[in-house]
């Protein structure tokens, strides 16, 4: 753990190779699969599509994935390493997931996923559910830059003049990369016939949470314990008994009535990107909508 830790102060990310097993990969394109049945029956809120009705994000993660994402989160592994990095109570305060495909032909451009100074490491956490490949859509990032204070836009002009150099981080499925939300990254659009999905989570320590809406951090903080103890439950188990209770599904209502505003990103005042990655869902009034559940309805 040192060694992540001081890599990640000196450079602003960390690659860890073969973090999930290619099973639990399986078990969560199994529920897209459903996820998406679902979709092309009827709209579906916190489901996002681009172009063509490619799929795009999908927000509130827990409503759809909730069983794998919480034993995701549950892994001694990665709670060993978000406790390590936050040095303190750590809060998971944002989770979606991103898919790229040549059908949407999303970008993302230069930028930071916060810009300003804090006291203790705040980080994105991504898990590749496919291969990013280095001549494609591999995410970009300027090591070290998370310490500069230079703007976005200087920094692009920089690159475009070749002053800097970014380094691409390919990635094959299960790898996890986490970077400080300041680093300067960029991921440009899949080209070839495939899709890349990505499982993305922010963390903080709860000390930087002080002034957060305290209904929100009540149910943030909550979410730790919950995934902790429903991969205990789950861990070893058959994959038709990968289900939420009625009491986590309940939660989960509760979790996602509350509204936390976070910081934006800070991209290039010209940037035509297409895809941010800090923007979480608008309230709206519930869609037709399918949750994982302990009982789902019948179709």
């Amino acid at each position: 753990m040192r060694e992540i830790t001081a890599q990640f102060d000196r450079d602003g990310y960390v690659h860890i190779s073969a973090f999930l097993t290619s099973d639990l990969i399986h078990r969560y394109n199994a529920r897209l699969t459903q996820v998406m049945q679902d979709c092309a029956q009827a709209p579906v809120q916190h489901v996002a599509y681009c172009g063509a009705q490619a799929l795009f994000r999908v927000n509130e993660l827990l409503r759809y994935f909730g069983a794998h994402t919480l034993y995701i989160l549950g892994m001694p592994a990665l709670q060993r390493l978000t406790q390590t990095l936050c040095e303190d109570e750590v809060v998971c305060t944002y989770e979606s997931m991103l898919v790229r495909s040549a059908a949407n032909a999303t970008r993302v451009d230069w930028h930071r996923d916060m810009n300003h100074q804090q006291n203790g490491r705040i980080f994105t956490l991504g898990i590749y559910l496919d291969a990013a490949l280095a001549e494609e859509d591999a995410l970009q990032v300027l090591p070290g830059h998370h310490l500069s204070d230079a703007a976005i836009s200087t920094l692009t002009s920089m690159l475009a003049g070749t002053m800097i150099t970014p380094l691409r981080l390919p990635t094959r499925p299960g790898d996890l990369l986490l970077h400080d939300v300041r680093l300067p990254h960029a991921s440009p659009p899949v080209v070839s016939e495939r899709m890349r999905k990505t499982l993305y989570f922010e963390f903080r320590p709860l000390r930087l949470l002080q002034n957060a809406n305290p209904h929100w951090l009540t149910q943030r903080r909550r979410l730790n314990d919950i995934a902790q103890r429903l991969y205990a439950r789950l861990n070893n188990k058959h994959e038709t008994e990968w289900s939420l209770t009625q009491q986590e599904t309940d939660w989960l209502e509760v979790l996602y009535q509350q509204r936390q505003l976070l910081e934006g990103a800070e991209y290039a005042a010209n940037s035509g990107s297409q895809a941010s990655l800090k923007k979480p869902p608008v309230r709206t009034e519930r869609i037709q909508s399918r949750p994982e559940s302990a009982a789902p309805p019948d179709r």
